[in-house]
């Protein structure tokens, strides 16, 4: 398996489809996304079981609430990819930029890398964007500095 995606899930119901469903329609092979819920009191964990049952790719874990942290590391504990994601259950990721990375890294057979960190946006509750957070460019920009 070549990437696992880990997603923390604690009373996310109005969010958590949105994000679930912007990394399916990414259309990525040799992948597993791991639902961990971490205690939640809404329908956030029914929302994760019926997520499991209609794709094979998705597992899920449900646990005893213990903070962001705790579940990310139950999440990466299960993890079988040779690279693991982190994403928040109330971000969601565009899909075809996402392909494109995980593309790359795949094509990318001399570079082992360690660690990948990515752009992201802050967006409003009407889906203005906010804030451009850029974080690839100082990214790569050390990578190149190691690699050469």
């Amino acid at each position: 398996m070549f990437l696992s995606i880990v997603m923390p899930v604690y009373n996310v119901e109005s969010y958590l489809e949105r994000c679930v469903e912007s990394i399916l329609a990414c259309k990525l092979k040799s992948y597993e996304l791991i639902l961990v819920n971490d205690g939640s009191t809404d329908n956030s964990y029914n929302i994760c079981l019926d997520f499991q049952k209609r794709y094979a790719e998705i597992k899920v874990i449900n646990q005893r609430n213990g903070g962001l942290s705790n579940a990310r590391n139950a999440g990466f504990r299960q993890a079988e990819g040779k690279y693991v994601v982190f994403i928040d259950s109330d971000d969601y990721i565009i899909s075809e930029n996402f392909y494109k990375t995980i593309e790359k890294l795949k094509e990318n057979k001399k570079l082992e890398i360690d660690l990948f960190i990515s752009d992201f946006f802050r967006v409003s509750q009407e889906e203005k964007v906010v804030d451009e957070i850029n974080q690839i460019q100082e990214t790569e920009e050390l990578i190149c500095d190691i690699l050469y």
